[in-house]
């Protein structure tokens, strides 16, 4: 008789839940139709407002850099003190001009031919015709700027053209001041995806502005259409306007891009649809009415299933054995159900770190990914694409946000797990066991570590030192320079066989410690062998000249920290160091020609005398 009462209150709930879903997902559907339509109208009414803003801002910029340049069409050239009187305009828009003639002579300003002799938009001014930069660039007080190209005319030639610099920062602060609300977020980026200028609330979203905005698009889930970051490059690409919603954190937002005149660049609006519908009407009263159903139908089916939870008889041995086995292993067992959703915790002998082990339901189920550490936020997609798989077993690991009081930090777990199916194979639970996997990663760690250091002073070792420049050099940008420093002790080998390899390897790690303290930042250092070392220096320049001043300093820096003496009271040795230097990419692109190059130019070294450093010539 109880098992046809139990198979009767199935029945009662599995109907229940079919009248449920389907009534609410009609209720849902009606909801969400209403507030996707409202947002996307206010999305698209802020995308207008936007684009007139920065298609006017732009346009004036260049008109006020085309009435600078009139203003010195009559003046010569070589007359510095006339034309720096008719440069020193009071402009709202620029923080530097700069007058580079036709011959590619600076004649004011700091900006130098050598900087944009290249620079489509500042040929273009050479031609005759008004530009604007296709990208951000740095200025010399390395900021970030866009630079803005007026021809300078006189008798219908171009005589020069003008250079008028708007800082990054600068526009960045006028979008704060000028989007519509905190809601709505903006930025400008090229058709690869850089950014040019954004608003504070829209990095806020997306990350730095020195990042590029289709690794956003990656990092968030696409909603309609539009699937994945490939089909947004392909639009943009052809120049086509979009209107995409996405989910980031558990908030689904709305961005619209428009092609604007500057360069055929969008403009990039953003805005979140709980705020775009924040004053709007969500339910009718038919849904109310229904919602009031639907919740009391719930109710009921909550009571049924408490009520066969209660009735059922629980195998207290087989859950003593579980119990034993989890409390062995230090383990957190836990269930996140589907339908409904839920996550709680059903055995935990290990140090949870969430103090708060409530049972999450529904929507808010998402919130415990407000424990993980944001780099490893993908868990939530890598789960989702788990449970769509036909895969049997998921393992991960991933930092989990520990609290003890009001100060937090973060932990290294692993997760496991298995899905639970019904008969025809749909998702019923996601069954998983969390346990601490800090003091095994901080272990992994250290064999890396030791794997890419030299043991004996703690720097690169040879191959870790070719992986890293290989690098680098892949990764290589304009106007970057990669100084490679061999550095050979000279005399060396006294030091061994007069004082011992105690003093030698002594000399050794002093060698790298002052290597490490010379090059600070920007540079990888690392031991070659022996009593042989590198260093690989990364050099934002201009010109030679600046470049040659610092590799002089470096270099000299080197070579009087080696100047040192060894002794054990009976018996002294006095070294030295002989250095060579390549650099990338006047003497090659690759690691092996600047290690090949330097080593002749440390041949040198050695061979006029020692204590020396040579830079490598063909």
């Amino acid at each position: 008789m109880r098992k046809n009462n139990s198979v009767l209150y199935y029945i009662f709930i599995a109907v229940s839940l079919v009248i449920i879903g389907s009534s609410m997902a009609v209720m849902f559907k009606s909801i969400n139709k209403r507030l996707q339509s409202e947002a996307a109208s206010k999305a698209n009414y802020s995308s207008d407002v936007n684009k007139n803003y920065v298609d006017n801002l732009f346009s004036d910029a260049l008109d006020n850099l085309k009435i600078i340049a009139n203003c010195v069409e009559d003046v010569d050239v070589n007359d510095s003190k006339e034309l720096s009187k008719r440069l020193m305009v009071n402009s709202g828009y620029f923080s530097e001009i700069s007058f580079v003639d036709n011959k590619g002579i600076r004649r004011y300003g700091k900006s130098m031919y050598s900087q944009f002799a290249e620079n489509p938009a500042f040929i273009n001014a050479m031609k005759g015709k008004a530009s604007i930069d296709d990208g951000v660039s740095v200025d010399s007080d390395n900021r970030w700027q866009i630079s803005m190209f007026a021809p300078v005319m006189n008798k219908g030639k171009v005589k020069g053209v003008l250079i008028g610099s708007v800082l990054q920062s600068k526009l960045n602060n006028l979008f704060d001041m000028n989007v519509m609300n905190d809601a709505v977020g903006m930025c400008v980026i090229d058709l690869s995806g850089n950014y040019i200028c954004g608003s504070g609330n829209f990095f806020g979203k997306a990350g730095s502005s020195n990042s590029n905005y289709f690794s956003f698009v990656k990092s968030v889930e696409l909603l309609g259409d539009c699937k994945d970051a490939y089909m947004m490059k392909e639009i943009i690409k052809n120049g086509h306007d979009f209107e995409v919603r996405y989910k980031k954190s558990g908030k689904t937002n709305i961005m619209v891009g428009q092609v604007i005149k500057t360069n055929k660049w969008y403009v990039v609006s953003d805005i979140n649809e709980a705020s775009a519908n924040s004053s709007g009407k969500v339910m009718s009263v038919k849904n109310i009415i229904l919602f009031i159903l639907l919740f009391a139908d719930f109710v009921l089916i909550i009571g049924s299933i408490v009520f066969l939870v209660n009735s059922r008889y629980k195998d207290r041995a087989l859950i003593d054995k579980i119990e034993a086995l989890v409390k062995v292993e230090g383990a957190i067992l836990f269930e996140y159900n589907f339908n409904p959703k839920s996550f709680s915790i059903f055995l935990s002998y290990g140090k949870f770190p969430v103090t708060d082990k409530k049972r999450f339901l529904g929507e808010c189920v998402y919130d415990v990914f407000d424990y993980v550490h944001e780099d490893d936020i993908s868990i939530r997609s890598r789960l989702r694409k788990f449970f769509e798989s036909d895969e049997t077993l998921f393992s991960s690991e991933l930092r989990i946000k520990n609290l003890n009081g009001e100060y937090a930090w973060y932990e290294w777990y692993k997760i496991t797990g298995t899905v639970i199916k019904d008969k025809e194979g749909n998702n019923i639970s996601f069954v998983g066991k969390l346990t601490d996997a800090d003091k095994q990663i901080a272990e992994e760690k250290n064999l890396v570590q030791r794997a890419e250091n030299d043991l004996l002073t703690g720097v690169f070792n040879k191959k870790t030192m070719e992986e890293k420049i290989t690098k680098l050099l892949e990764d290589r940008k304009t106007d970057r320079y990669y100084i490679f420093f061999m550095v050979d002790l000279d005399n060396f080998k006294n030091v061994n066989d007069t004082l011992g390899h105690i003093y030698g390897d002594k000399a050794i790690c002093d060698t790298a410690n002052v290597l490490s303290e010379i090059f600070k930042t920007n540079a990888v250092v690392g031991r070659l062998g022996g009593d042989e070392f590198a260093v690989c220096a990364i050099y934002d320049s201009f010109d030679e000249e600046s470049l040659s001043q610092y590799i002089i300093k470096k270099a000299e820096e080197i070579r009087k920290a080696n100047l040192r003496s060894y002794t054990d009271g009976a018996s002294r040795v006095d070294i030295s160091s002989s250095i060579g230097i390549s650099v990338s990419p006047n003497d090659g692109t690759d690691f092996q020609s600047l290690y090949k190059n330097a080593d002749m130019a440390l041949y040198e070294s050695k061979k006029s005398g020692k204590n020396k450093y040579t830079r490598f010539s063909i």
